[in-house]
């Protein structure tokens, strides 16, 4: 898991590893693959974009040898030239590493996506995703549908019988965690 702050998920200590969408993705694989051993490696760094972590792929998640790479920059942005460097460079150590492009989301952004307003990195990603042919997931239409049925709190403190996404609007809560994975 490449990604930034959403990735590492090292709020709260005694929670860190279950509001990471990245612990859950990878307990579903076990799950799946019982036969396998699957481990993780979370390569994610809090406040940091795309840019930054084209220079990290290869110390980072290239010296694990991955299968699956899981790539997530869209809250601290970054440029489809940026997610096409991540791309190239894990291929070029291992053209056969299964890359998907993972798209997270914001407060602020939700209200967009309920009114078909795909935010510009968004597509820019998509466009890379296209090119290479990678898969691309945005976590976002699922929460936007929770939003739109109001059944979800996007920031602040849970309300009772809603999902809570999280406290600030960026950073998942258990709930938006689960969400995400």
């Amino acid at each position: 898991f490449l990604g930034g702050s959403i990735t590492v998920a090292d709020g709260d200590a005694n929670k860190q590893n279950l509001n990471r969408y990245a612990t859950r993705v990878t307990e579903w694989f076990q799950e799946q693959y019982p036969e396998k051993t699957v481990t993780q490696v979370n390569a994610g760094i809090g406040g940091t974009g795309s840019r930054l972590g084209k220079y990290r792929v290869m110390t980072d998640i290239g010296a694990y040898a991955p299968d699956v790479v899981f790539v997530e920059y869209a809250v601290n942005g970054g440029t489809e030239q940026n997610m096409e460097g991540i791309i190239r460079k894990i291929w070029a150590q291992d053209n056969s590493t299964d890359i998907i492009l993972v798209h997270t989301a914001t407060a602020a952004n939700i209200p967009n996506y309920s009114n078909g307003r795909v935010p510009a990195y968004e597509r820019g990603y998509e466009n890379v995703a296209e090119h290479y042919g990678v898969p691309s997931v945005s976590f976002a239409y699922q929460i936007a549908e929770y939003y739109d049925a109001g059944q979800i709190t996007l920031k602040g403190n849970a309300e009772a019988g809603k999902i809570h996404f999280s406290s600030d609007g960026t950073h998942p809560t258990m709930d938006g965690s689960i969400l995400y994975a």
